[in-house]
This record gives structure tokens, C-alpha cells and sequence, in this order.
């Protein structure tokens, strides 16, 4: 029987202007997603977010792409 292939978790980009505005979305959404990449260019604030239910499974799926 063949193993049944996991579901890639889906992830988001989001950009913000500044600190204050990547805070208040934070503040707003902290219980619902798990963020795994946060990048600072230029004043600009950079990141890549997941539902927290699926941070897990992101994490292995990440590990099994080393």
C-alpha cells in the first residue's frame, strides 16, 4: 500500500511599512498564526506567517527539504 503524500502547508507573505504597523497587525492575529520568517530591509518589515494549527507540520516539512 503506498503511503498516503502529506499536504504542503500553505503559507503568506505579508510586507509592512514600518514596526508600528507589523505590531498592530501582531496584536491582531497573534492566536491565529505562527510567524517563521521575519526580515527587516530598508525600514520595511518582511514576513512569512501560517496558520498556527499547521506550524508543526511546517517545521517537518521544512526539515525534510534540508
Amino acid at each position: 500500500m503506498a503511503e498516503k503524500e502529506k499536504e504542503t502547508v500553505q503559507t503568506t507573505k505579508e510586507e509592512f511599512d514600518n514596526w508600528t504597523s507589523y505590531d498592530d497587525w501582531l496584536i491582531q492575529n497573534y492566536d491565529k498564526y505562527a510567524i517563521f520568517n521575519l526580515e527587516n530591509k530598508d525600514g520595511k518589515v518582511f514576513i512569512e506567517y501560517c496558520a498556527k494549527d499547521d506550524f508543526a507540520a511546517l517545521k517537518e516539512q521544512l526539515s525534510n527539504n534540508k
